[in-house]
């Protein structure tokens, strides 16, 4: 039973958020129950002691009160404030004072049978029963030989590898490795470690057990892993619903490079997305996931679920790039959403969007506005939207009936008129659906874009007839699960269809 927590900003560097990620946000939560480290994102949500906390200066020091059971103190960014420009929480110091309730409940070691001697002329049926019978044979002996392949399909062997799970299996659950818990290579448990991995892809059962730590086995790859090519023949020998792939072995790329279309695209009718070999080191190298830089691939991918019923003109490469800030706020814990950033608003995204709006007429809108949009309402503006276009099924056929429905939705979704900021993009919007927004009380950013085109501002300002808020607007909540179908192996409907 923990009495309180003490949580130190402090370390010998000096600060414990690096200077600009002191002020934020982050929370600490609790759980109880025994979870092997790699599954904990799985029980999330976690029992929270108290959201919202931050150091405002170096030496800090937070106390969280009891009393409360716990066996995980957990401590996470709030990443879900749009306003947050989130950095990794590298803490120095947690402290937990309390009484023993129990001894926290971790599996222990293996200690089936004795030692074995290693019979060379032993079948793999009769390897594998060794190995589920002795723990110092498994641990000791390497049972799968690459060189002499042999049958996994019978009877006797899935039966040896079922008991070697059932023996084994939650001491491998335990020290999975993944991003959050890398491997350490020892010899004490290396030759174990192939050895249930290659137990784990040798099942031929139609209910098999999945890889430890499955759901972050994408994580953590060593930066330095050199990428080969292969020429590979799959023989299928097994009727089965599942096809094993992936394990501790280093994590590869593999592409169907199709040369005459030159880079990756998101797929035609009758052809499936294709990658390019420029996107292996985005897969291979975690500084490169975790940099940002991989917007190629989530272009692509964001084709594939672009909303075609309200992309504007000259949109195709815009709405597919919606995706992008989600990945980056919600997946990389990089800055999204803000001024300066890329994509979006870097640099000469923003001098490109005052160019437009000092034009006078109308061609649509840039990553920009969606950013905005997500800036001031948070994600769940857009989100909100586009769910509800995919669910009414709407027919639009043409430019003026896209643009009209969209401004009203986006504004009765808000719950604020977003007729004059719309009209910064020179949006054809009709006196109806002026109309319809009329009862809502209108918001108009000010920032350092609008700053720099004051006449048009003030024109549109004053051309409207009601006056309007410069205030940071409410943020709005997002109302479907932005995480379905991440660590599901599932259809990928995220955000937009979920």
């Amino acid at each position: 039973m923990i009495e309180h927590v003490k949580i130190f900003c402090k370390t010998s560097s000096g600060y414990c958020l690096d200077r600009i990620g002191l002020n934020v946000p982050f929370s600490v939560f609790t759980w109880a129950n025994y979870t092997p480290i790699c599954d904990m994102d799985l029980q999330y949500p976690w029992n929270l002691v108290k959201g919202g906390l931050k150091f405002t200066r170096n030496g800090e020091k937070l106390v969280l009160p009891g009393p409360m059971t716990a066996q995980y103190i957990i401590l996470m960014m709030d990443r879900r404030n749009p306003g947050t420009r989130v950095k990794t929480l590298v803490m120095s110091e947690i402290e937990a004072f309390g009484r023993k309730i129990r001894d926290a409940y971790v599996p222990p070691t293996p200690r089936f049978g004795v030692r074995t001697r290693n019979t060379v002329s032993a079948t793999l049926a009769g390897k594998l029963k060794m190995g589920a019978q002795s723990w110092d044979y498994f641990k000791t002996n390497l049972i799968f030989n690459p060189d002499k392949p042999e049958d996994v399909t019978t009877t006797e062997v899935q039966m040896a590898i079922k008991q070697i799970i059932d023996n084994y299996g939650e001491y491998f659950a335990h020290n999975a490795p993944c991003d959050w818990k890398p491997y350490i290579i020892a010899n004490s448990t290396l030759t174990a470690m192939l050895n249930y991995n290659n137990v784990i892809l040798s099942q031929r059962d139609e209910n098999i057990t999945r890889l430890p730590a499955f759901s972050r086995i994408m994580g953590d790859v060593h930066p330095k892993a050199n990428p080969n090519s292969y020429s590979v023949t799959l023989k299928v020998t097994a009727k089965s619903n599942f096809f094993p792939v992936g394990a501790y072995a280093k994590a590869g790329f593999v592409i169907d490079e199709q040369p005459y279309y030159g880079w990756g695209h998101s797929g035609w009718p009758g052809e499936p997305m294709m990658g390019n070999k420029q996107f292996g080191r985005f897969f291979q190298d975690m500084n490169m996931i975790k940099s940002g830089e991989s917007i190629g691939i989530t272009h692509e991918i964001g084709h594939n679920l672009q909303p075609n019923m309200v992309t504007f003109i000259n949109g195709v490469e815009v709405t597919s790039n919606i995706f992008i800030p989600l990945v980056h706020s919600f997946l990389l814990n990089i800055s999204a959403y803000e001024f300066g950033v890329t994509p979006g608003l870097g640099e000469e995204d923003m001098k490109q969007l005052v160019k437009d709006w000092n034009g006078n007429r109308y061609t649509g809108v840039q990553l920009a506005y969606y950013n905005i949009l997500g800036h001031y309402f948070s994600h769940g503006l857009v989100g909100n939207a586009l769910t509800t276009v995919f669910a009414d099924g709407v027919q639009l056929t043409n430019e003026q009936e896209k643009v009209n429905y969209w401004v009203k939705l986006i504004s009765l979704e808000a719950g604020y008129d977003l007729v004059p900021f719309h009209r910064l993009w020179h949006f054809p919007i009709d006196q109806k659906t002026k109309k319809a927004t009329q009862h809502l009380p209108c918001f108009f950013p000010d920032n350092q874009l609008t700053k720099q085109v004051p006449t048009q501002v003030n024109r549109i300002l004053r051309q409207h007839g009601k006056p309007c808020s410069r205030r940071r607007p409410n943020v709005v909540q997002f109302k479907g699960d932005l995480m379905h179908g991440v660590n599901r192996v599932d259809k990928r409907f995220i955000f937009i269809r979920g």
